[in-house]
């Protein structure tokens, strides 16, 4: 089992490497739009910041100030002369209300009562529809800023054919969008199964975890890329749903490693997992408690995530680092992935705030690759998943195993003696039970006449009797030699007249098959209710003593048989 396990390592360890550096290639390979649907308006723009103008600016390369909360921008530029058939304007905006016009008549305005209620009016791309006599036209874009520290930079607007535009992003975003619908579908998918099966083994709780993080992070990544585009041009659905998912997905990994964390012998170890399974937690109700009071938003509690995923990589790393070196775990996979993806993502941290605090680069438009490293650390908590799991399986089953040889009779499959006596302990305070003892006739006879072999069947056969007729409703064991017991945990619901009809019916019906065996028995039956004074071995002993009396009957009949036949 555990060389299975080393290979089984070993190849998840080649795949996931594999799958990390193809998905990173395709991730960056550039996919440009068709220039005849597509215009990017980058130069000659006049830009009035307040109160400074700037004159002849490149917007791809043009950085802002710091744009705070109640800055205003106004952008000019001459519309081309190039025409594109159902033409729209695609604008890219940043916590920002926004108005457009074209020589001087607006044609579009986003976020003013939004802004008026000092609410969050989030970020991404706005879909402008243009006359198709824009050429030559004099387009006029104005940003009221709603944020503090909102961005540095703005993406060069772009005239595009609204026929073919979404068609283009996504080809241009198809690997970024096929990883994240992956992420999102799987964790649905997962989600209800990993639940009904938390029922059967509380370690399945780690699936849903892996369904948590999954459908979190490809959300947020989603958002992240723009795709929600697709689906939706709500720029507020879009930011609620980006960050509620990056402040949430945190949460389901620290919640995989409970087990780990809370099993530990170091102090120091434990009470870092709890510090950062606290304060993650906390952060959450809190953040969003101030958002739905517009106290302060989602954005603006961004760097305090930072500083608590920080935190939590921390601890996620030294639980696995430990377990590695001190327990022997075998978590090969699932340490290469969960490298791949605290490596991402506190890059993606760090750049992400020297760009938007330090203005080193493009601050506001930001994209991830977080969902790769995802990606890979889902597949890798799989195979982590499935190896421990597996082992369970094989622990199971060798206890299992273990189980029955001691409480199974070899040679029967029923019940021993010693799993009888268990029974009865578990009795003690029942007051609705009742216990038949049963022995078989002339076993001795079939030994000596016929051989043991013979005598072995009688017993299997008499087993398989018993078994049929009680076996559903109480247990059936052997208590060694010719001696049977069926103990019943409760017969309030239980004829046993009638079960005793059915016991001899089947009897019958056996001897009718295999003519051979002549098999009978002597029973004898006593409840709790007749005797209330006796404990369960009290109570056997008083039906194996009734089943003494019926052999005696039974052997006394013989007898006289014999008598008349001679």
């Amino acid at each position: 089992m555990d060389k299975l396990q080393k290979k089984g390592q070993a190849v998840s360890v080649i795949v996931l490497a594999v799958i990390l550096l193809v998905s990173i290639y395709l991730m960056n390979r550039s996919v440009a739009y068709n220039d005849e649907d597509y215009c990017q308006l980058s130069a000659d723009w006049e830009i009035q910041m307040d109160q400074e103008i700037y004159s002849d600016v490149n917007l791809g390369i043009f950085h802002f100030s710091a744009q705070n909360k109640g800055n205003y921008i106004k952008m000019q530029a001459t519309m081309p002369e190039r025409v594109i058939n159902n033409p729209v304007l695609r604008l890219y905006t940043i916590h920002s209300e926004v108005s457009v016009e074209l020589d001087s008549e607006e044609i579009y305005h986003y976020g003013k009562e939004l802004n008026e209620q000092d609410r969050l009016l989030g970020y991404g791309y706005h879909y402008i529809n243009l006359p198709n006599d824009y050429m030559g036209k004099t387009l006029i874009i104005q940003l009221w800023i709603t944020e503090d520290n909102a961005f540095t930079y703005l993406e060069t607007p772009t005239i595009c054919n609204s026929m073919n535009e979404m068609r283009n992003y996504v080809i241009q975003k198809k690997v970024p969008l096929a990883v994240n619908l992956f992420l999102i579908v799987f964790g649905i998918c997962l989600l209800p199964v990993s639940m009904m099966f938390l029922e059967i083994n509380c370690k399945f709780a780690k699936l849903v975890c892996v369904a948590g993080f999954s459908i979190g992070i490809g959300c947020w990544s989603l958002c992240n890329y723009d795709l929600i585009t697709l689906f939706t041009y709500n720029l507020r659905v879009k930011v609620f749903m980006e960050f509620i998912a990056l402040y949430a997905s945190p949460l389901f990994v620290l919640l995989y490693f409970w087990e780990e964390a809370t099993r530990r012998r170091s102090k120091i170890l434990k009470a870092l997992y709890y510090l950062a399974l606290t304060c993650q937690s906390i952060f959450i109700v809190v953040s969003l408690v101030l958002q739905a009071t517009n106290l302060v938003h989602l954005p603006k509690v961004l760097k305090y995530e930072h500083i608590i995923l920080i935190l939590s990589f921390s601890m996620v790393v030294a639980t696995t680092i430990y377990d590695f070196k001190r327990h022997n775990v075998h978590k090969k996979a699932l340490i290469l992935g969960m490298g791949i993806m605290i490596f991402i993502g506190l890059t993606d941290i760090v750049r992400f705030n020297l760009d938007k605090y330090l203005e080193t680069g493009q601050a506001g438009r930001y994209t991830s690759n977080l969902c790769i490293g995802a990606l890979v650390f889902v597949l890798a908590q799989l195979v982590d998943f499935s190896m421990e799991i597996s082992q369970v399986l094989y622990e199971n089953a060798q206890r299992d195993a273990l189980e029955r040889m001691a409480y199974i009779d070899e040679l029967t499959g029923v019940a021993n003696r010693r799993k009888c006596e268990e029974e009865w302990d578990l009795l003690e305070n029942a007051d609705n039970y009742g216990i038949i003892a049963f022995d078989l006739n002339h076993l001795k006879k079939t030994n000596d006449s016929k051989g043991h072999d013979k005598g072995d069947i009688l017993i299997k056969s008499f087993a398989k009797c018993i078994q049929d007729v009680f076996g559903k409703y109480a247990t059936v064991g052997r208590m060694g030699g010719d001696e049977f017991a069926v103990i019943f945990q409760d017969i309030s619901q239980i004829s046993m007249e009638e079960m005793i009809d059915a016991y001899r019916k089947e009897i019958k019906e056996c001897n009718r098959r295999n003519p051979d065996l002549n098999m009978s028995a002597a029973y004898g039956f006593c409840s709790k209710k007749e005797a209330p004074d006796l404990d369960a071995r009290g109570i056997y002993r008083k039906a194996d003593a009734r089943m003494y009396e019926d052999k005696r009957a039974y052997y006394a009949k013989n007898r006289q048989l014999d008598r008349r036949r001679h």
